[in-house]
């Protein structure tokens, strides 16, 4: 039973983390919070979800032992009739869901957004007589269409399939309590569709997917699922850094997915760029099954999770950053290696050396944002000779878009960079010459050859952009000069004249590249460093294991808690929150967020550090207090209850 209890406590615990991001972020709290607030929340943002996955790979597995240890005492009770009806309803309300699935893929395809489902329900929650005068008409329009099979007579197959599927599978497994996992990720998954217009980070339809995933790993064995966890954990990386896969195809600048209700947009969202995708999501979903298999009612196992947790979240801070910092600089020094460099002659002149410099900071570290360069803006020189007409129009133009693309990248600490085009040797052929220098008089610090590495490749990346670039976000160009055929970097360092002692800053060497050989580098260096960062958007190998640390240690103090029976008195409330999660999940986005939005309490809100703050409060300890409440007289949550009649 203390099991059990420390199971629903971490999951309780899950509930009131997903309060805090959900309403932070919509409600605009992150613009407003203070700096020491928004360290210490960032450490813990989007570790609530994943703590939910885990804990439903630990469920799926006690459910199926549990049948199963009740199908070998013969008390399973499953009449045929029983079966045929509850498969009947299923599939009834699968095809409900269906329809409203498709009423809203039509209203995105004839661009009549006005009338899909948010804005319906929007629109009866403000009494705004346009929505309702006019959506009777509207699906009538839908129906008509449907009948006719102008939309996607698909549909209507997949609705009588789906119907048939469901009493085949409620008659061949009514004994199997795999049945009622597939029956419960079908409910998850068109109960998360039906609500996506109102929610669109919702999750439940990735449940959905997880549980199907479930069903067939749950009685397989440890190889098997370990198997499956390091293709899931290696799919991403492979697709994104082997094949060059977008990480924002389908976005849009509002962070909206716009091809979600198409089936190429789906599957793309569902397994890999959506807000939690199967790969590498399903990663949390299978070490809960293995976690399952444990005794972990006991100490022992306890304390095993604990410590495991501990060592993946703290081992994943520092193996991070220093696994990109060796990506990005094995990069560098693979484009760099590609170019002819020519060294000046500096004869009589001493290289002055300072310190190593700080070394740029090429991802944020934990609990901080990524902010723009604040270097020094490029500035832009035209050779002579270049000739005029439209086309040096627009060559001199691409040089601009060059220079200001180079003002966003990442930069070492040069302190000006001069971008210069020149004729080339041959005939209609341009180069760019970019110079590089320090502070005026100031030392070369001691790595500088490490800087020379990264401006060149700083250029060579305009070249030859990473596909997952959002040239809007990212400032990357829409094209390269077509004639310009050279990039060159040149940098001028500090010297000493051995004769008369004065420091002077002369060019030491020009590094030459060949625009063709710069595109054809490999970037799989740098796409893979693309995967180091941790955080939950386009998740990489060490966000799930820094994730999956804490999510560790959050269930295994839970599990320790929850062998004190004050303890279990105190947090009762967080118990049965965590015994009812899916019905609070759903109401404190469909109840809690409209709620505001109808008050007029959104805009207000706005930024409104102590109104947001309240608004999570409240929410809790009316989560809570009703949590408490209904678990006084009822087993379990309401939608919990509609799941387990149908999915039984």
């Amino acid at each position: 039973m203390n099991r059990l209890n420390g199971i629903d406590l971490a999951r309780g615990f899950a509930f009131l983390g997903m309060v805090i991001v959900n309403y932070r972020v919509i409600l605009g709290w992150a613009a407003s919070e203070p700096s020491w607030l928004r360290d210490f929340l960032e450490k813990f943002t989007s570790r609530a979800a994943p703590l939910f996955v885990l804990i439903a790979g630990v469920g799926t597995t006690l459910l199926f032992r549990a049948g199963m240890f009740r199908k070998q005492q013969g008390t399973v009770k499953a009449s045929l009739a029983g079966s045929l009806l509850r498969g009947a309803f299923l599939g009834v309300v699968l095809a409900a869901f269906a329809l409203v699935v498709d009423y809203n893929r039509w209203t995105d395809f004839n661009d009549e957004r006005s009338l899909s489902l948010a804005k319906v329900i929007n629109g009866w929650i403000d009494d705004d007589p346009k929505v309702v005068e006019q959506l009777p008409e509207r699906i009538g329009e839908y129906r008509d269409e449907l009948a006719a099979g102008t939309t996607d007579r698909r549909l209507l197959y997949w609705m009588g399939g789906g119907i048939i599927a469901c009493l085949a599978l409620a008659v061949l497994l009514r004994r199997d309590p795999r049945g009622s996992l597939i029956a419960r990720a079908g409910f998850l998954l068109a109960l998360g569709f039906a609500w996506h217009p109102l929610w669109s980070g919702d999750i439940l339809h990735y449940y959905g997917v997880l549980l199907l995933a479930g069903a067939a790993l749950v009685a397989a064995p440890w190889w098997v699922i370990v198997g499956a966890l390091a293709a899931t954990l290696v799919t991403r990386p492979y697709l994104r850094a082997g094949h060059g896969w977008s990480d924002f195809e389908g976005w849009s600048m509002a962070l909206e997915y716009g091809e979600f209700w198409e089936f190429e947009g789906q599957a793309r969202n569902l397994f890999y760029n959506g807000w939690h995708p199967v790969f590498p999501w399903l990663g949390f979903f299978i070490v809960g099954l293995l976690v399952g298999r444990m005794a972990v009612g006991r100490w022992g196992p306890q304390v095993v999770l604990l410590i495991l947790g501990v060592a993946l979240w703290q081992g994943t801070r520092y193996a991070a950053p220093a696994t990109e910092r060796g990506l990005r600089d094995a990069a560098r020094a693979q484009v760099a290696a590609i170019g002819a460099r020519e060294d000046a002659s500096l004869e009589g002149l001493r290289l002055v050396l300072g310190p190593p410099s700080e070394r740029p900071r090429l991802i944020p570290e934990e609990g901080t944002r990524r902010r723009r360069s604040r270097g020094p803006k490029v500035e832009t020189v035209i050779g002579e000779n270049l000739g005029e007409g439209s086309e040096t129009r627009s060559l001199i133009r691409a040089t601009k878009r060059v220079a200001r693309a180079l003002g966003r990248a990442d930069r070492p600490p040069y302190k000006s960079w001069s971008l210069r085009l020149d004729p080339g040797a041959e005939d209609g052929a341009h180069r760019l010459l970019l110079d590089v220098a320090y502070d005026p008089g100031a030392a070369a610090p001691a790595d500088h050859e490490r800087h020379r590495e990264h401006a060149i490749a700083a250029l060579a990346g305009l070249v030859n952009p990473p596909r997952n670039m959002m040239r809007a976000m990212g400032g990357g160009l829409l094209r390269w000069p077509a004639s310009v055929k050279q990039i060159g970097v040149r940098r001028f360092l500090t010297y000493e004249d051995t004769k008369t002692g004065a420091l002077r800053s002369d060019a030491a060497d020009t590094t030459w590249l060949s625009v063709d050989e710069v595109r054809d580098v490999s970037p799989t260096l740098t796409r893979l460093a693309d995967q180091c960062g941790t955080s939950s958007f386009m998740p990489g190998p060490f966000y799930f294991t820094s994730a999956l640390g804490t999510a560790l240690m959050v269930l295994a103090l839970s599990l320790m808690a929850a062998q004190f029976a004050v303890v279990l008195k105190v947090l009762h409330p967080v118990v049965c929150a965590g015994q009812m999660a899916l019905t609070l999940y759903v109401a404190h986005v469909l109840i809690g967020l409209t709620a505001i939005e109808a008050l007029d309490y959104k805009k207000s809100l706005s930024r409104d550090l102590p109104g947001i703050a309240c608004c999570i409060v409240v929410c809790w300890l009316v989560s809570l207090g009703f949590a408490a409440w209904w678990r006084s007289f009822a087993k379990r949550g309401p939608l919990e209850m509609i799941m387990r009649t149908i999915c039984r």
